[in-house]
This record gives structure tokens, sequence and C-alpha cells, in this order.
């Protein structure tokens, strides 16, 4: 899956010494068991893999005001066979692990769901599960990170302006197809002075609207 980086530069009131330092002889009979086994094992194999789970909606906001960056991820996730998804990925790619503070999972009740966190090729996967299981499931995914927030330039003069950069991705990382997503980011000033144009987009004040944006295959 390819990710269009997400980038904003703008000023902060916060000043920079806030910001701490940052895997050979068969009977016909047998032959024909062989042969209807083999067929059986061909077809079973098709019918997982037609079988997946895809994103059917992501709604995504950022709340970049802060020192601390705040991420809320509605996600609908539906079976493509129509049985029940029992469990769910959410990855945390490495770069960003080391700075998650929170991460917290609830349906659409608000009750919290459980997860196990595991590594997987360098990503931190979090495997959600789902008590009562069914083909179509709604929930909410709430992170904080720390120390996302880059000073930009890194040293300013006393009386210099402060401006912080933010980088992260536009799109969902998932291993799953997304049919449809969006994006709202809100920053602490209207000053931006640059941001990632990926149409499309709208701007209004501090806040910075994405998408909808479909069709994104899974990594």
């Amino acid at each position: 899956m390819f990710q269009f980086p997400l980038g904003f530069v703008y000023p902060t009131t916060c000043r920079d010494d806030f910001f701490p330092l940052p895997y050979l002889r068969v009977q016909s009979k047998m032959n024909t068991s062989r042969c209807s086994i083999f067929l059986i094992l061909i077809f079973y194999t098709i019918c997982l893999t037609q079988a997946k789970i895809i994103n059917k909606n992501v709604d995504r906001s950022l709340d970049v005001s802060t020192q601390l960056v705040k991420e809320l991820t509605k996600i609908t996730a539906t079976n493509s066979d129509g049985k029940p998804i029992s469990v769910y990925t959410f990855i945390v790619p490495a770069a960003d692990r080391k700075n998650l503070a929170f991460i917290a999972v609830r349906d659409e009740n608000k009750k919290e769901l459980k997860y196990t966190e595991k590594l997987v090729d360098g990503n931190h996967q979090f495997v959600i599960a789902f008590p009562t299981s069914t083909a179509t499931e709604v929930f909410n995914i709430e992170a904080v990170y720390t120390k996302k927030l880059i000073p930009h330039p890194s040293q300013i003069p006393q009386s210099g302006k402060q401006l912080v950069r933010y980088e992260g991705n536009l799109y969902l990382y998932s291993p799953y197809e997304t049919k449809s997503q969006k994006l709202s980011v809100l920053l602490s000033s209207a000053n931006i002075l640059s941001y990632t144009q990926v149409k499309p987009f709208n701007v209004a004040s501090n806040k910075i609207k994405y998408g909808p944006y479909e069709n994104i295959e899974g990594k």
C-alpha cells in the first residue's frame, strides 16, 4: 500500500524547551481419491482467499493543537463472505510506537474492547477481539502520542516565534482494503505555512479536511 505522507508546519504558543528530545503403483481407486482431495483443497483455498475483512468506512480525526497529539479513528469493518468478524488487526508503524502513550478501543456503545499486541515485520499489531461477533463491526480507536510535534527550526532567537512540524500518514495504515476514508485535522493556529495537498481537501481557519479517498489497497 502506497502511503502519502501527511505534514504540517504552523506556529505554536509553546516554547521549544517544552519539547523533550525525541517478520509405484497405485490403484485407480487411490488415484481418484487423491485427485478428489486435491480438488477439495484447491476449492477450500480459493474460498479462504476470497473471504476477507474490508474497511467499509474510516473516519479519522487528528488533534495537533497541543503537545499531546490525539487521534480518534472510527472504523466500520465488514467481512466479504458475511461471516462474523472475530478479530481485527490495527497497525501502529514502528516509527510511531515509541511515541504511543495511550490506546483504547471501544465499540459503538462505548464499551471497551480487549486487544493483544504483537510485533510483526517491524510493525506493532493490535489484535482486537469482538466478544459478540457480527459480519459488520463498528468501533473507535483512541490513541495519544507524545513528542510528535517537532520544533521548526530546532532553535530560534529568544524573541523568535516558534513553529512546529507534524509528520504522519494521510491514509489509515491498515492491512485491509479501505473503500472510503476521511481525515479531519485540528491545528493550534490558522496561520499554516505548509501542509500536504492531496485532493480533495479543504482548509478553513485552523482546520483541514481531507477526503473522501476511495478504494485504498491494504498493506
